[in-house]
């Protein structure tokens, strides 16, 4: 039960790092029409295609009964998201009350 509990706070960590790397993308190329490089977009709509099937291999093997796997799967790209996460918070709060 806690396994489960564990991989689907993983879930919406790596929803919501997928969701930043996909307006990430399009601001990216919105700013890089024109410019010189411009061409290559495709690779980092690539990169937010493999963060997608990589979330949904978790997924698949969540369904197949592998949880452990599943689990470690789905926290690897949430991890980054949560360490980056609670560092700008503690930023933020030595900014607001270390004045």
């Amino acid at each position: 039960m806690k396994a489960t509990i564990f991989f689907h706070i993983g879930a919406v960590l790596s929803g919501i790092f997928f969701l930043v790397a996909v307006t990430s993308t399009v601001s990216s190329i919105q700013i890089m029409k024109g410019q010189p490089g411009s061409e290559h977009s495709w690779a980092m709509w690539l990169m937010v295609l493999l963060l997608a099937g990589w979330i949904a291999l978790a997924f698949w093997l969540k369904s197949l009964g592998k949880l452990l796997v599943a689990n470690i799967l789905i926290w690897l790209p949430a991890v980054p998201l949560l360490i980056v996460g609670g560092l700008a918070l503690l930023f933020l709060v030595h900014h607001v009350f270390c004045k």
